[in-house]
């Protein structure tokens, strides 16, 4: 009897766990801006992108998505290169650009570069976390990422930018978006990266204002000549999307990346949200990418997944193994739309079919549309963001990783998470592996 009851207690601690937690980043404020007088380097994972010190969302490990046509649905293969060091002569390629420590200018590879070349400029340490709006830009990756320059707990959200030619060796340069005006003096929170005809780019990010609301906000480039991209612009029109009276504006935030609709010649972009446990992509439309209108209704939503954070949707071929373009849709297309549950924190996704000129996207029957679905990782991976690689054709998909450290471990290692990416290919019969840069191929 005595067992059966203490077996009724857990199931009721689960279940309020589940139902009724709200989990988000536990905030330090003793903690948050402690810089740290010592790192310790010899904790540090040793083939990851992660900054020398302080907090981040994310570390760089080679990870590739694997899709299997028959089912519809992706699976990952990891490769984690933290784990298998052997393996780190993939990253010696002789003839590999990469960015010059000093002038900032591409070069070609030094032997004497280190494989996965993170720590040997002025790269930061602290706390890092949410990939924010990664892009391919003039021949150059950008990788954004939310940054606490101050500390190794989560706060003092930045935009930090690192930037690379080959995704191996990596140059941090100043943040390029920071706290500065009263739309996002609170913090510059998640958000994606879009690029406009004329191969303009454009970050549209969520600002925290001096009421704590969550509102969105856009950013460009301040010279477009500069291939770094190293200054950014904030209009003095911003925010662009405010939280009207039917959004929480406490629960608003991680816009996407925007699409181009022909049909009606209209930009769409969605926030996530939630709307008391259900979970809620709101829909925004745009023709100019400054005055937004919200939809009649959602993209997408889901009851009893709660907060829906950093949202994706992009398109992925039934055939060949080419990725596509975000704006891509129609016949031989399907679509994939992931969203980061803020109470379970990991990442979940559907496959199935985005309508334009109806505004929803609609999961397929035997894609399961809540918090048992399908999961990008089965292990310590949130908080992911796609991007589509014009340059080789492919979609790349990054996520962030979070140590299980306590956070005065955290304070006394003097740094806090690692980025993780996966490279996705198109659904396909077979399992197929991919190794970057030169795109090494197996079949299994």
């Amino acid at each position: 009897m005595r067992s059966s009851c203490t077996w009724v207690c857990v199931a009721l601690v689960v279940c309020w766990c589940f139902c009724f937690m709200e989990a988000s980043h536990v905030v330090y404020e003793d903690l948050q801006s402690v810089s740290p007088s010592l790192v310790n380097d010899e904790l540090k994972p040793v083939y990851h992108f992660r900054p020398p010190r302080h907090w981040i969302n994310g570390s760089f490990s080679t990870l590739h998505v694997v899709v299997m046509h028959r089912f519809l649905h992706i699976s990952a293969l990891y490769y984690c290169f933290a784990s298998f060091p052997h393996r780190v002569s993939l990253f010696s390629y002789p003839n590999v650009t990469t960015i010059d420590d000093f002038t900032g200018r591409p070069r070609q590879a030094d032997p004497n570069d280190q494989p996965l070349s993170t720590t040997r400029t002025n790269e930061r340490t602290n706390e890092r976390t949410i990939v924010s709006g990664p892009l391919y830009y003039k021949g150059i990756y950008h990788l954004f990422y939310q940054y606490n320059p101050y500390g190794s707990v989560w706060g003092n959200i930045v935009w930090a930018h690192s930037v690379s030619a080959d995704m191996i060796n990596w140059k941090a340069l100043d943040p390029a978006i920071y706290p500065s005006q009263p739309f996002d003096i609170y913090g510059c929170w998640s958000g994606s990266a879009t690029i406009l005809p004329g191969d303009k780019p454009v970050i549209m990010y969520t600002g925290i204002d001096p009421q704590k609301r969550q509102i969105q906000n856009i950013a460009f480039p301040s010279n477009l000549s500069d291939p770094f991209l190293r200054e950014w612009t904030k209009p003095d029109h911003n925010p662009v999307i405010d939280p009207d009276s039917g959004v929480n504006a406490s629960a608003f935030r991680d816009p996407t990346t925007a699409w181009y609709t022909p049909h009606n010649e209209h930009w769409s972009l969605v926030v996530g949200s939630r709307r008391g446990s259900r979970g809620v992509a709101v829909l925004y439309k745009s023709k100019d990418f400054v005055k937004w209108t919200k939809a009649k209704h959602p993209l997408h939503s889901g009851k009893g997944t709660g907060m829906w954070e950093c949202p994706d949707l992009y398109p992925v071929a039934l055939e060949g193994n080419q990725g596509l373009d975000t704006g891509v849709s129609g016949a031989g297309v399907k679509h994939v739309f992931k969203v980061s549950l803020d109470e379970t924190r990991f990442d979940y996704y559907t496959v199935g079919k985005y309508y334009p000129k109806a505004d929803k996207y609609i999961a397929d029957a035997n894609s399961r549309d809540d918090r048992n679905g399908l999961r990008y990782d089965y292990g310590n991976f949130y908080a992911s963001k796609s991007f589509y690689d014009p340059g080789k054709k492919r979609r790349i998909l990054w996520g962030w990783a979070n140590e299980s450290d306590s956070a005065h471990a955290d304070k006394e290692k003097g740094w806090a998470g690692v980025q993780v990416s996966v490279l996705v290919v198109a659904f396909e019969f077979r399992w197929w592996v991919a190794y970057d840069n030169n795109m090494t191929t197996a079949f299994v």
